[in-house]
């Protein structure tokens, strides 16, 4: 009896670790965007673009591309907003309307129909390079995971009224 415990204690352990790793954990926006800034300091391309939504990975690999076939920017990550984290927010919409994720501020999502609505998470994370002001990050969950959406962070940078709508208060400075 002794000798099964001895045996079952550690295999429910490594079971229960290897469970908790490749099933429950979901990885914080905050994890995301560290461990993509890493992958670009350490020159980890891919894993890089992997940091960023399937549709803003391509944007950014064209603009790494341009940038580093002119000649200007040799290593164009270096520009990158590398800094520390100040919050981040995590927004729960409820919509029916599916331009949430769309470069136009959805219309009032209220109506007769019967579908459900649907929920999205959005992520800002609040970084700040030095002295400079603070940076917005805009992140989505896409296949489970926190991904940096580079396709609508411009609007949603310079729009206070996508901004608001997606922060639901005036956004912080």
């Amino acid at each position: 009896m002794k000798k099964v415990l001895m045996i079952a204690i550690p295999l429910l352990l490594i079971g229960g670790a290897v469970a908790y790793f490749y099933f429950g954990r979901q990885t914080s926006p905050t994890f995301a965007y560290y461990k993509t800034v890493q992958a670009a300091k350490l020159g980890e391309m891919d894993e890089f673009y992997k940091g960023f939504t399937k549709k803003s990975a391509k944007l950014v690999r064209a603009v790494m591309v341009l940038s580093e076939a002119s000649g200007f920017i040799p290593n164009p990550t270096r520009y990158l907003v590398y800094g520390e984290v100040l919050d981040e927010t995590i927004k729960k919409i409820k919509t029916k309307d599916e331009k949430v994720f769309e470069l136009e501020i959805p219309e009032d999502a209220e109506d007769d129909s019967k579908e459900p609505p649907k929920e999205f998470e959005l992520a800002i994370v609040r970084v700040r390079t030095g002295r400079a002001k603070a940076h917005y990050i805009l992140m989505v969950q896409e296949d489970k995971q926190w991904k940096i959406d580079a396709w609508r962070l411009e609007r949603f940078q310079k729009d206070p009224r996508y901004r608001e709508f997606v922060l639901g208060k005036k956004a912080k400075k």
